[in-house]
């Protein structure tokens, strides 16, 4: 599956469910916007993509007061399906359409990744709460959203958990 199909699939999810996504961000935004759906990719998809995430050895470790992780953002060493996923995301109808669920008239997508890319959140990691970096690398934009997908099955049996892509204020 390439790129395309995979936006394909996340664009036609969120147009589905446009309606409900625009009440869900409308009912939060006072204190912090967010939207979520369930079952975004297909399960199989989403099997593939948790089963090619890297370990976190092969990951660089954050730890300190505000959070203990694991991180990468050099999406070309890890399984390509990794690559595909994440850049699917930044499809710009894609982006376009968060933007019309948020009501935000300018949106993009950062492309260099910024702060972001994989996480991994292992057994005794944390994240405390606190205030990410807000900017692009050039500090030209300023981040408005956050876009995060969870591809983490119920612990102990191969059974998923709802999986979510999440928009919120920062």
């Amino acid at each position: 599956m390439d790129r395309r199909e995979i936006s394909e699939i996340i664009f036609n999810q969120i147009t589905f469910k446009k309606k409900e996504l625009i009440n869900q961000y409308q009912s939060s935004k006072n204190e912090i916007g967010y939207f979520f759906i369930d079952n975004l990719l297909p399960e199989k998809l989403a099997n593939q993509c948790f089963d090619a995430f890297p370990d976190k050895s092969e990951m660089r470790c954050l730890n300190s007061i505000r959070e203990f992780k694991h991180v990468s953002a050099q999406m070309d060493k890890h399984n390509p399906l990794l690559e595909k996923v994440l850049y699917a995301f930044q499809d710009e109808r894609i982006i376009d359409l968060i933007g019309d669920i948020c009501d935000i008239k300018s949106l993009y997508a950062d492309d260099s990744l910024y702060a972001g890319g994989l996480s991994l959140m292992a057994k005794d990691n944390f994240l405390h709460p606190h205030l990410d970096n807000s900017h692009d690398a050039g500090r030209e934009r300023w981040r408005v959203l956050n876009l995060l997908y969870y591809v983490t099955p119920k612990l102990g049996k191969r059974k998923w958990r709802p999986f979510r892509a999440l928009a919120k204020w920062t």
